[in-house]
């Protein structure tokens, strides 16, 4: 009768087990998702943190937010990098680069520890001096 027991409780012990890791698993995956080829990126607020999304007809991947926006992740499209140049003060580094033809970014990067980076990007003429990267916002 005890071996009876002992047979049904290691049973009971092995589903329980079974049941929470399938729960863990269920809770870790994550997706891709289509949406229509109307969404609203700048307005969708219903996505699910860590799964892609992918407007249908648009070749940009898209990651849900905590708060449930999107951010892209990447358009897939080549970018044509040049004219990169470097720059530094007191405090920091700064690589300024054109990006195809009439875009610019700018990442800025402390001294102190190289791991603190920053960006400025726009369409305008490349920041092509010191003061210019200096005078630019970053985020």
């Amino acid at each position: 009768m005890n071996a009876q027991k002992s047979n049904t409780n290691n049973n009971m012990i092995r589903y329980i087990m079974l049941l929470f890791t399938l729960l863990f698993i269920e809770n870790q995956a994550n997706a891709q998702i289509s949406l229509p080829a109307n969404t609203n990126i700048s307005t969708y607020n219903t996505a699910s943190e860590g799964d892609y999304y992918q407007v249908t007809g648009n070749p940009e991947l898209y990651i849900g937010m905590q708060n449930g926006s999107l951010k892209i992740v990447s358009d897939f499209q080549p970018k044509k990098v040049e004219n990169e140049l470097f720059f530094e003060d007191n405090s920091f580094y700064y690589v300024s680069m054109r990006i195809n033809t009439n875009d610019f970014k700018v990442i800025r990067y402390n001294k102190t520890d190289l791991n603190d980076e920053q960006e400025a990007s726009g369409t305008a003429t490349q920041p092509n001096t010191l003061a210019l990267v200096q005078g630019l916002t970053y985020n």
